[in-house]
């Protein structure tokens, strides 16, 4: 990205997107595990029903559009994400985009943050060039194995 620490233009042409396999190949094919956010109002507010009408403001299609843009954020709505602005904001987005129909909650488990970590690490040694992908599969494995106490592997 322009202005970026380390600018690389032409990344999307150099760099696959792939999404993570179901674990046994069953259809869709693909998976998406994610958290979420929420915009609330406290049970003590002081005034309730005028924080509502704000979340409501910020929540139109525009803002909503606008927030998503700003921040690399991934669109819920549909209305959104079928906007051509919010669609080519950024490389990637569409892509990214589709797989919210795949979306898992994530799970609570201690092991989820340490093996989210592993890949990612794995996945920045490969993109950056310090390790071979062989290297970062291993290293992969390693973390996995660690992080679930030897009761999972990469298959």
């Amino acid at each position: 990205m322009k202005g970026s620490g380390h600018e690389w233009p032409d990344w999307s042409k150099e760099l696959g997107l792939a999404y993570m396999p179901t674990q046994s190949g069953q259809a869709p094919g693909k998976v998406s595990m994610s958290g979420g956010w929420t915009w609330a109002i406290p049970s003590k507010a002081g005034n309730p029903d005028l924080a509502f009408d704000f979340i409501k403001t910020m929540q139109t299609k525009a803002n909503a559009e606008k927030w998503y843009i700003a921040n690399s954020g991934i669109s819920v709505r549909k209305d959104v994400a079928a906007d051509p602005a919010y669609a080519t904001a950024q490389p990637g987005i569409k892509f990214f985009t589709d797989l919210v129909a795949s979306t898992h909650y994530r799970p609570a488990y201690p092991a989820y943050p340490k093996v989210s970590t592993a890949i990612q690490e794995a996945m920045e040694g490969v993109t950056t060039g310090d390790m071979s992908v062989d290297k970062a599969a291993s290293s992969y494995d390693d973390e996995l194995k660690s992080a679930t106490d030897n009761e999972v592997t990469r298959k």
